[in-house]
């Protein structure tokens, strides 16, 4: 699966621009469309505090035992889940780190979206 690579600004330098995948998700009733930075140094996803509030999360401050590190650190963050849908392929169940911090993209963990994916590759092709 190819992504292409997608500016933020129209203005931006191409050398500035990054990895991006759309995605559907989704939970229970609330949903939305959006694209997540592709980062292969992450070790968790990162879900913005917009985004989990359209999703029909809850911020709790007491819930919110998680500390991220690299460029976020010392952000406390709660653990969020939700359902992810890439182009044609079916839904999978994605783990964030919600980071109440309105000015940070959504970050997908590729060994995380990527592995999941796999699993359903083989999956099919075992029944073919």
């Amino acid at each position: 699966m190819r992504f292409r690579y997608s500016l933020l600004e129209p203005a931006t330098n191409e050398r500035e621009s990054l990895p991006r995948a759309p995605m559907f998700l989704f939970n229970g009733v609330n949903s939305l469309e959006t694209l997540g930075l592709l980062d292969t140094g992450a070790m968790t996803n990162i879900l913005p505090y917009e985004l989990g509030l359209k999703l029909g999360g809850v911020w709790d401050e007491r819930s919110a035992y998680l500390r991220i590190g690299g460029g976020l650190y010392p952000q406390p963050a709660m653990s969020f889940f939700t359902m992810a849908k890439v182009a044609d392929l079916p839904s999978v169940k994605l783990a964030f780190a919600w980071v109440r911090n309105p000015n940070i993209p959504l970050i997908h963990w590729t060994v995380q979206l990527f592995h999941k994916l796999r699993r359903l590759f083989l999956s099919f092709a075992k029944r073919i």
